[in-house]
C-alpha cells in the first residue's frame, strides 16, 4: 500500500508518467533513442580526457583510472552510476530541458548501471528510462523558472527524485504507488544552490552527488519502505521549501520528452540558439562591427545575468565577444574586442527560453539581424555523428543500431558490448 494518496502530486506524477511512456509514440521513441546514444557517448568522451578519471574513480569507489565499464569495477551500482553522471555532464554537452534541466545524467546512468545488475530486458530499460524522463520533465514543469530565481540549481535539486523514479521504474515496473512513494521518500534529499556554478568545477559534480540518493531511496521503497505522503506540497514540503507555494497546474497528458533539446555547441543550453543565429549571420566583407545588441528570452537572462563579469561556465557576454572574435577575425575586419565592441544584452518577452535574436551594426549604422530556436525535434544518426567526430562514424552506427533493437533484446549485454568498445578506445595508458 502505497503512503501517497492519489490526490496528492506524486502520485499525479507517477500516475500520468507511466500512462504516457507506455503509449505507442514513433516520435517520442525516436527521441528516447537519440538521449540513449547521445549519453552514452558523453561518457565516452569525457572518458577521453584524464583531467576526469580522478574524480570519476572517487566517485565509483575503486581503483584509479577512467571509469570506463559497466562492469569489472568493485564500486557498487550507486557508486558506478553517480561515476557515469558525472561523466556525462562534465563537457556539459548532455541533454536539456527548459534550458536550465539536464535529465539524461540522472537517468541513463542510473538505468543502464543498475538494469545491468539486476538483468532487465532492453525493453525493461527502455520502459524506464522513458517513464523516468517524463517524470523529470514534469517536475521541472513546476519548478522552473520559479526555482531558479530563488537560487536553486534545476538539475541537483531535482536529482534525487528523477534518479529515484528511474530505478523504481526498473526494480518495480509500471507500479505508481510505488513510484510515487520513491518520489517522496527522495524529494526528502533534493537541494543545489545555484552559486555553485560560480565554484570552479564544482558544478560538475553537483548532480552526480545526489544520483546515489535516489537509487537508494528506490531500493528502500521496493522493500516498501516508503516516504511522507506529503513530502512535496505539505506544510514545510519540498514545494513551500523550494518554490514559495504549494499551487501547481495538473501534470501534462502528453509525451513532454518531445521537448527535450540537445546541444550542439559546447556552451549552456539557453546559449545554443543565441549560437545557431551567429552561425546563420551573412557577413559582407568589409563589414566592421561597433555594437551587437543581444535579445535572449526573460529567463535565459536572469539565469545568465549574475555571472556575466566572470568565468563562470554562464558568463555570456565573454561569449558573445569570443564569437564575434571568431566571426570577424574570418572576415578581416577589426577585432571586436580591441576596437571596443558594446555589447548590450537584453530580455525579450515574446522570445522562449530556446529563442535568441541579434542585431550588429557597424560603424555606418547599417546593420546584420539574426534569429534561431534550439528546440531541436528530431537528431538521427547523422547529426549524431557531426557532434561526436571524435569517434567514427562506424562506432557510432553500431551503437545507434543497438539502441534501436533494444526493444527486441532479452538482455543489454549487446549494448554494454558496443558502448564499451567504444569507451575502451578512448582510453590513454597511464
Amino acid at each position: 500500500m502505497s503512503n501517497v494518496q492519489e490526490k496528492q502530486l506524486a502520485f499525479q506524477i507517477a500516475e500520468s508518467s507511466i500512462a504516457v511512456a507506455t503509449k505507442p509514440s514513433n516520435l517520442a521513441e525516436e527521441k528516447l533513442s537519440s538521449a540513449i546514444t547521445i549519453g552514452l557517448l558523453e561518457i565516452a568522451r569525457s572518458s577521453m580526457d584524464s583531467h576526469h578519471w580522478g574524480v570519476a574513480s572517487i566517485l565509483r569507489g575503486d581503483s584509479k583510472g577512467p571509469a570506463k565499464s559497466l562492469r569489472g569495477t568493485s564500486g557498487s551500482v550507486e557508486n558506478i552510476a553517480q561515476s557515469h553522471a558525472y561523466l556525462m555532464h562534465a563537457l556539459l554537452r548532455d541533454d536539456s530541458y527548459r534550458t536550465a534541466f539536464h535529465p539524461g545524467q540522472l537517468i541513463i546512468p542510473t538505468c543502464l548501471t543498475l538494469g545491468q545488475a539486476i538483468g532487465v530486458s532492453g525493453r525493461e530499460f527502455r520502459e524506464a528510462t522513458s517513464i523516468a524522463y517524463e517524470v523529470a520533465c514534469r517536475f521541472a514543469d513546476i519548478f522552473l523558472p520559479d526555482a531558479a530565481f530563488r537560487g536553486w540549481r534545476i538539475t541537483p535539486l531535482l536529482a534525487p527524485v528523477v534518479a529515484s523514479a528511474a530505478a523504481i521504474s526498473l526494480l518495480a515496473p509500471r507500479d505508481a504507488g510505488k513510484l510515487a512513494d520513491a518520489i517522496t521518500l527522495s524529494a526528502a534529499q533534493m537541494g543545489g544552490t545555484l552559486h555553485t556554478a560560480r565554484s570552479g568545477n564544482q558544478w560538475q559534480t553537483q548532480s552526480a552527488l545526489q544520483v546515489s540518493a535516489g537509487i537508494f531511496a528506490a531500493k528502500l521503497v521496493s522493500q516498501n519502505s516508503g516516504g511522507t505522503g506529503d513530502g512535496l506540497e505539505g506544510n514545510m514540503g519540498a514545494m513551500e521549501q523550494f518554490l514559495g507555494r504549494t499551487s501547481y497546474l495538473p501534470p501534462a497528458s502528453d509525451h513532454r520528452i518531445l521537448d527535450l533539446t540537445f546541444k550542439l555547441y559546447a556552451a549552456p543550453m539557453y546559449a545554443q540558439s543565441l549560437l545557431q543565429a551567429f552561425d546563420s549571420l551573412d557577413i559582407p566583407k568589409g563589414f566592421q562591427p561597433k555594437r551587437i545588441d543581444v535579445f535572449i528570452s526573460k529567463f535565459a537572462n536572469s539565469y545568465a545575468g549574475d555571472f556575466r563579469k566572470t568565468d563562470a561556465i554562464a558568463s555570456l557576454e565573454e561569449l558573445v565577444i569570443e564569437k564575434m572574435n571568431e566571426l570577424f577575425s574570418q572576415q578581416n575586419a577589426i577585432n571586436p574586442k580591441a576596437g571596443g565592441l558594446e555589447v548590450c544584452i537584453s530580455p525579450d518577452t515574446e522570445l522562449t527560453d530556446d529563442e535568441s535574436r541579434i542585431e550588429i551594426f557597424d560603424l555606418n549604422g547599417k546593420s546584420l539581424v539574426s534569429s534561431a530556436t534550439s528546440k531541436a525535434t528530431r537528431v538521427g544518426p547523422n547529426e549524431i555523428i557531426k557532434m561526436f567526430s571524435c569517434f567514427s562514424a562506424s562506432q557510432i552506427s553500431s551503437l545507434v543500431g543497438s539502441v534501436e533493437e533494444l526493444s527486441k533484446a532479452k538482455s543489454l549485454s549487446n549494448l554494454q558490448e558496443c558502448w564499451e568498445s567504444i569507451v575502451q578506445s578512448t582510453r590513454n595508458e597511464e
